[in-house]
């Protein structure tokens, strides 16, 4: 894919279904400092809802169901109703497994405007009574497979039940089946943290409560889980902790990558507790971020936050979306088939 000049393709991190973003940048021309804004993208399996039962399906052609809801010339034959009462309306784009989702709205701000009678719609403010806005969510069906990427809008997203019914109007189930988003997560990788020789950096989130602090018994205050609750027992209250732990010159401190590893799996109450613990582990063959905590799959690309019309915008969003869906591709349909 040709990406645009204005900006650069998104930097991912090794190993991993997550992306590093920066949120600035500098040109090389100017020197100037451009501000970037960051567009999350977010991964879920389409599953088959029935007799309170899902179940995974993974037979389905998206690609030739979309050319079929596509096929149709008006958007007027493309908008359908949810139970809900709103209106949704899907255009395409140049990519077949790319669509870009509307919920319609009457007067209210919107990314986009279409008009019934036309096959497109244009990032514009309407003009006339024959158009309407929409709020827009763009969608990516991974092939051969039953996962779709997601990223919203700039005036926001159409809920996960919309989408839902966007699936249903292109791939419609018999009565009592019901199509259900179920996010991709990736499971915990403990056992990989313990395949590594060491850690250099290590990224914490959990909330700790003040208590006894037990004695030290095979190790315990060589733990995170012990340095976690000292500073509860200590402040004497309830904590939300934040704790980023990187080695200096870890190339010449190996016994302390090992310390920091251990530290790790020798926190049974940061393992089960825990909203985020990402390490930077490595052995004699690769870096790699291994995440402790299940998780769901997410991921990001930058795009300049600028002032450029709503069709240069919407291109923008679009290419991220589609680098994300192919460098990814792989990592997130193997969490998908792994995942509960």
């Amino acid at each position: 894919m040709t990406l645009s000049p204005s900006r650069k393709p998104p930097t991912y991190t090794r190993s991993t279904c997550h992306l590093t973003t920066r949120t600035a940048a500098k040109t090389q021309t100017t020197g100037e400092r451009t501000e970037m804004l960051t567009r999350k993208v977010v991964f879920y399996k389409l599953c088959v809802l029935a007799d309170g039962a899902t179940s995974v399906v993974h037979d389905v052609e998206w690609k030739d169901r979309l050319a079929e809801y596509f096929s149709s010339p008006l958007l007027e034959d493309r908008k359908f109703e949810l139970r809900s009462g709103d209106e949704l309306v899907g255009w395409s784009t140049s990519l077949a497994l790319q669509a870009i989702l509307g919920r319609v709205l009457d007067g209210s701000p919107g990314i986009s405007t279409g008009n019934w009678h036309e096959t497109a719609a244009i990032p514009i403010t309407p003009a006339t009574d024959d158009e309407f806005l929409s709020r827009t969510t763009y969608l990516q069906f991974l092939s051969r497979s039953n996962v779709v990427a997601m990223v919203g809008g700039a005036a926001g997203r159409p809920s996960l039940g919309n989408i839902e019914g966007f699936v249903e109007r292109i791939a419609p189930l018999d009565s009592g089946r019901h199509w259900k988003m179920v996010p991709v997560t990736q499971a915990s990788q403990v056992a990989r943290l313990k395949s590594m020789k060491g850690a250099t950096k290590a990224t914490i989130k959990t909330d700790v409560q003040p208590g006894l602090l037990p004695p030290d018994d095979d190790g315990y205050q060589q733990s995170m889980d012990y340095m976690v609750q000292q500073i509860a027992h200590n402040l004497g209250a309830g904590l939300r902790i934040e704790l980023k732990i990187s080695i200096r010159n870890a190339g010449d401190n190996p016994d302390s990558t090992i310390a920091l590893k251990q530290s790790l799996l020798n926190s049974p109450g940061i393992l089960r507790d825990a909203k985020k613990v990402s390490v930077d582990a490595y052995d004699e063959m690769r870096d790699e971020i291994v995440e402790l905590i299940e998780h769901k799959v997410t991921a990001a690309f930058e795009m300049p936050d600028q002032d450029v019309d709503g069709e240069a915008t919407e291109a923008l969003v679009l290419d991220g979306l589609a680098d994300v869906c192919k460098s990814l591709e792989t990592d997130v349909c193997n969490a998908a088939r792994l995942g509960h």
